[in-house]
């Protein structure tokens, strides 16, 4: 019931045709299965920006497009898609590089819900503009 849609990347129909099935589905989970997936979702949370940009890059007086890079990051480096990830990674400005070097990111892991690293992927998104 808090769930009105989703989005999700449906690239063959196999991937659609499992995701509609899901999307049907009207089986309760189980309290343990969502404890799990509850312990599941806190144990990979560093690994997944949520997207809440207003959070990470007001700590960085919105110097850097954090969220932007990290969506990038996981296009590249988790996901493997090469293709949106170059697409968005020349949306850049010129400068970015610059200013990833000269950006301290702690507030903005201290304020990251996910936990993420955010400096160490900001690191790995500046090997990438070179």
């Amino acid at each position: 019931p808090h769930i009105a849609s989703i989005c999700s990347a449906m690239s063959n129909m196999t991937i659609l045709q499992a995701n509609v099935a899901a999307a049907v589905d009207r089986q309760t989970l189980s309290s343990a299965d969502r404890r799990r997936l509850e312990r599941y979702a806190a144990k990979t949370a560093p690994g997944y920006c949520a997207g809440c940009a207003d959070i990470c890059e007001s700590a960085v007086a919105r110097r850097v497009p954090v969220c932007d890079l990290m969506r990038y990051s996981m296009y590249r480096h988790s996901y493997g898609e090469r293709e949106p990830a170059a697409h968005l990674l020349g949306s850049f400005p010129a400068d970015l590089g610059r200013r990833i070097d000269e950006t301290d990111f702690s507030r903005a892991e201290r304020a990251c819900p996910q936990k993420i690293r955010i400096a160490q992927v900001m690191q790995t998104v500046r090997s990438d503009l070179v």
